[in-house]
Order: structure tokens, then C-alpha cells, then sequence
């Protein structure tokens, strides 16, 4: 062993440079008295040109307005201080977020001085940044959003796509990094079938893969090449013999290796896996949100949010200078025989069958509900009572059409309507309980008159 070259200036500065964090030492007026090579690396700076610099012109306050507080903290003190995250700015302006552990030195007069060392922390803050929004369930493109940044950071740090809910050999969700051209990103809705074509072999495999650019076709391979991309890294989601989950990461990357060490195998497994988590996350919880909202029989609105939506479509009307506000309230007549002679069963076929002809009938802009066990409600915006009487009637002659049930046996039921009407200028007092207590008893005025539409005074 060389001990004279182990002690030695050049020796130590190689190994410091070699260290993984970057390495500084800053003066007591918070300038920048040496950096190892890493420190170059990570600021993109020489350093001839840091040196005598303020370390807080490489800090973003705003991110992090804490920032000089900690420092003069620091400073203060003694010894080794608690790691704390930081924004660091490059000289190109990039923005990094890094993780900062101090140790303070003034007394020892060789040192004299605070050294830091830094290391990048975008990947694990963005992780935890994923991990939050998940668990406050933001917007599915806004997570996977932050796992692209998470795929551009340092262990992968490619630019990265990804894909969820295939149809039909395209892909409804695809959410990619700005840079990669639309080819790139996979087969998205509305590309020809040539592209789907080249995409459907590449998404096929159920295991991680990597492909050399030069070997894909040439309607992936140029627009790859012309943005110096060599290589394609594809993992689909630990899920993916689901093909309802299906979901998939890419990454695009620069250089020309194809075997990928376990830690980015890992990380490229850990992302597809993300991307299926959040996917899976976002579709129960609008199931949830759904079944809240709406019946289970018919998947018309519940009673509860046909009220409140009803509220929002008078709020609506308040606000404007003609027209109103209307319901339609619609009863059964005959459906209790049927459950009575052919089971809940077959009378659940037929108000599943009558809940889907009144949505389908249910003009634009309004709201359809099952308000009761063979009751159903329709509120809208409408010009006058006589828009709402017609359409009442079609409702009624849609309830009175066959209903054929799975053994074949044909039922009929007929219905009775009630309409409530308010202009514009009465809808500022008015609630969606009035306005459907008045169609109620409109509807039942109707059953006794033994007509099929009545109008509530």
C-alpha cells in the first residue's frame, strides 16, 4: 500500500470528485470557498466561475422560503446538522430538488469553514409527491403527470409515456413527457391502423423489454432518431393479463444499452406499477362516486342527487330573463301485478327497462332520476308549460311499449305524469322539493281523473 500517495492532495481530491454527493465548503459569508467535481456536474457550473459566489444565489427561496432561515441556522451551530431539502437552480436555470446535510467546522482551523453535501432528491420528492396525490385522489392525469417527471429524474432520466385503458388496440389515456413527438407516445385515439398496428407487438408481452431504435419501424425509428433517442424501455403493469388494467410505462432514452442494470429494472417495474395502482385507484373511486350518485337497478340518479342536481338547474334559470324551470313526474300504473304474478325479478327487468327509455327520451341538459320504487322525475330548463306537457306525453308513450322479459313472456305497464312549471322570475325563491311536490301531486291528480298528463296549478 502507497501510504504517501493515499495522504497525498491529489489522491484525496480524486476520491472526492469520485463521491456520489457533491461535496462544498462555504465561508462564513456564505460564499463558495471549493467543490469536488460532482458539485460541477450538478450546477452545471465551472469552478473557477462558483467560487467567491454566494451559495444563496443557487437556492430558490420561493420554493422553499425557509431556505436562508436554515442556513443562518446552520451557521450558528456546530458539527453535523439535520439533513433539509432544497431547490437548488443551476446555472442554465434548471431546478433540482436536492437534499442538504451540513456540517459546521469553523473551529477546526484547517476546515474553517461549513461543508455541505448535497445530493439530487427530485426522484424521492416526486415519489412522495405521487404517493399525495394519491392519496387525496387528484386527477388521474395530474398523478401520472408527476410520474413522467419521476421517469425524467436520475435513475431512469428519459423522457417518458404513459399509457392506460386500451380500446380497441389504441389507448384512451396516454400522458407523456412535452417533448416526445405523438408517434412516440403509443397508439392514441384517433391514429390510423398503421400506427396500431406497429404499436400492438410492442405492447403485447407481459414482461419489461428494451429495443434498440434501429429496429423498429421506420414510422417509429425516424422521429426517434431525428430527437437522438436509441433506445425504447416498455414495461407493462404487474396487472397486465388483465386486459381491462392493461397500463404500460416507455421510456425513450439517449444512449445505446440495452442491458439495464436491476436498480432501473426496478424502477421501470415500480413505475408501470404506479401507473396501473393509480388507474385502478381512479376507477374505483369513481364507482364509488357513481354508485353514491344513482340507483343500481336503473343507473338513473338516486333521489338525493336528482334533488340536489334539480337545485343547480333552478339556480341556473334563476339568472335568466325568459323561460323557466319544470318537472315531470312519472308514476307506473300496473307494475305491482307484475311483481306480484312474475316475481321481483321480472319487476326489476321491466323498471330497468322503463328507467332506460325515459334517460333516452330525457332532452339535453336535464336531469332523470328514480325517485321511488316505480317513480321517476325529470327536471330541465324548459320555454313554457306546454314544452313540458309534450314532452311528458312522449314519456308516458315510451312507458307504454312492450316489455319483453327473458322467458320471452311480454308485460305492459302504462304511466301516469304530473308537470310543475316556474318562470325565471319565481325560480330565485323556489326549491327542487317545491318544484317536485308540485309535479307529485299533479301526477296523482292525474291517476284519479284517469288521464295520462296533468298540469300542477
Amino acid at each position: 500500500m502507497n501510504t504517501d500517495r493515499e495522504h497525498g492532495v491529489d489522491y484525496l481530491q480524486r476520491v472526492l470528485d469520485a463521491a456520489p454527493a457533491a461535496v462544498m465548503v462555504i465561508g462564513a459569508d456564505l460564499t463558495i470557498r471549493w467543490m469536488n467535481s460532482t458539485a460541477v456536474d450538478l450546477f452545471g457550473f465551472s469552478v473557477e466561475h462558483a467560487l467567491g459566489r454566494s451559495i444563496l444565489e443557487f437556492i430558490d427561496q420561493d420554493w422553499n422560503p425557509l431556505a436562508f432561515d436554515s442556513v443562518i441556522s446552520a451557521l450558528s451551530g456546530a458539527g453535523l446538522r439535520q439533513p433539509m431539502l432544497f431547490r437548488a437552480v443551476s446555472e442554465d436555470g434548471t431546478k433540482t430538488v436536492v437534499e442538504v446535510t451540513a456540517n459546521v467546522q469553523f473551529e477546526d482551523e484547517v476546515v474553517d469553514g461549513m461543508v455541505v453535501y448535497v445530493r439530487t432528491w427530485d426522484e424521492r420528492w416526486l415519489l412522495d409527491e405521487v404517493l399525495h396525490a394519491m392519496a387525496a385522489n387528484e386527477p388521474i392525469e395530474h398523478t401520472l403527470q408527476l410520474l413522467v417527471q419521476v421517469a425524467g429524474a436520475e435513475t431512469i432520466g428519459a423522457p417518458a409515456s404513459l399509457l392506460y385503458e386500451p380500446r380497441d388496440g389504441r389507448v384512451a389515456g396516454i400522458v407523456a413527457a412535452d417533448v416526445l413527438p405523438l408517434d412516440l407516445r403509443g397508439p392514441h385515439l384517433g391514429c390510423d391502423d398503421e400506427l396500431v398496428e406497429i404499436w400492438a407487438p410492442l405492447l403485447a408481452p407481459t414482461v419489461g423489454h428494451v429495443h434498440d431504435v434501429v429496429d423498429l419501424p421506420p414510422r417509429l425509428r425516424v422521429p426517434a432518431a431525428e430527437n437522438g433517442l436509441k433506445t425504447l424501455w416498455l414495461w407493462p403493469t404487474a396487472r397486465n393479463d388483465d386486459r381491462s388494467r392493461s397500463a404500460w410505462a416507455l421510456a425513450w432514452r439517449s444512449d445505446e444499452h440495452l442491458d439495464i442494470d436491476e436498480t432501473r429494472r426496478m424502477m421501470m417495474a415500480r413505475l408501470a406499477t404506479l401507473v396501473g395502482m393509480i388507474v385502478d385507484g381512479a376507477r374505483i373511486d369513481a364507482a364509488r362516486t357513481h354508485a353514491a350518485a344513482h340507483d343500481s337497478l336503473t343507473g338513473l340518479l338516486n333521489r338525493g342527487e336528482f334533488h340536489a342536481r334539480c337545485d343547480t338547474i333552478i339556480q341556473a334559470a334563476s339568472s335568466r330573463s325568459s323561460g323557466g324551470v319544470g318537472c315531470v313526474y312519472l308514476d307506473l300504473d300496473g307494475f305491482k301485478p307484475i311483481n306480484d304474478a312474475l316475481g321481483h325479478s321480472a319487476g326489476d327487468r321491466v323498471l330497468a327497462e322503463i328507467g332506460g327509455r325515459l334517460n333516452a327520451a330525457a332532452p339535453a341538459g336535464s336531469v332523470m332520476g328514480r325517485v321511488g320504487g316505480d317513480e321517476f322525475a325529470l327536471a330541465c330548463e324548459a320555454a313554457d308549460v306546454g314544452e313540458l306537457v309534450a314532452l311528458a306525453r312522449r314519456m308516458v308513450d315510451r312507458v307504454g311499449e312492450s316489455v319483453p322479459l327473458r322467458d320471452g313472456e311480454i308485460v305492459r305497464v302504462s304511466a301516469s305524469a304530473g308537470v310543475s312549471f316556474r318562470p325565471s322570475s319565481a325560480a330565485t325563491t323556489l326549491t327542487s322539493h317545491r318544484l317536485v311536490d308540485a309535479a307529485d301531486r299533479a301526477m296523482y291528480a292525474s291517476k284519479r281523473s284517469g288521464g295520462s298528463v296533468s298540469v300542477a296549478g
